[in-house]
């Protein structure tokens, strides 16, 4: 498991045609400080997607 990143929370946004899901987690930079982010990514079963901002 990666040390710099832990995950906060993971919310279902959609559970229609694929499940889209709403992940919080704080990621840990070079300099050793931890930042709060979000991503929503769809669930396809064998791959998925990460909407990057």
């Amino acid at each position: 498991m990666n040390e710099n990143i832990k995950i906060l929370e993971t919310k279902v946004l959609s559970d229609n045609w694929y499940t889209l899901n709403k992940v919080t987690y704080e990621h840990r930079d070079k300099q050793g400080n931890w930042t709060t982010q979000s991503r929503e990514a769809y669930d396809r079963g064998n791959g998925a997607t990460i909407d990057r901002k």
